[in-house]
């Protein structure tokens, strides 16, 4: 195994490689370059961070609002939200036994 360091390439053998801070590692006879990466990896961490954060609250907001546009439906009494007549009319007959049922319901 047999290691070159450089600090700029132009050209290759392979064509035009336009590369700073390289390490040539030939391996089982094969050319191998190798980034040499320090605070540029670092770099790349930290933006690969917020870019994962910046997702993942993106997609939270995104789940809450398909929640919320699939309530359809709010029980009088309470002011509780229901996807479908069936639940609303579950709901309104086990929460609220006493109270009679709103007209929406006596037809399901």
């Amino acid at each position: 195994m047999s290691v070159t360091m450089g600090a700029d390439i132009l050209n290759s053998e392979r064509g035009n490689v336009h590369l700073h801070n390289f390490r040539l590692i030939t391996v089982s006879g094969v050319d191998c370059i190798k980034m040499a990466r320090g605070h540029q990896k670092i770099q790349s961490q930290q933006k690969n961070k917020e870019k994962q954060e910046k997702m993942k609250k993106s997609q939270s907001h995104d789940q809450k609002k398909a929640a919320q546009a699939g309530l359809k439906f709010v029980c009088t009494a309470c002011k509780s939200q229901m996807p479908d007549p069936k639940t609303y009319k579950q709901h309104f007959e086990n929460k609220h036994p006493k109270l009679d049922l709103p007209d929406e319901l006596k037809e399901i």
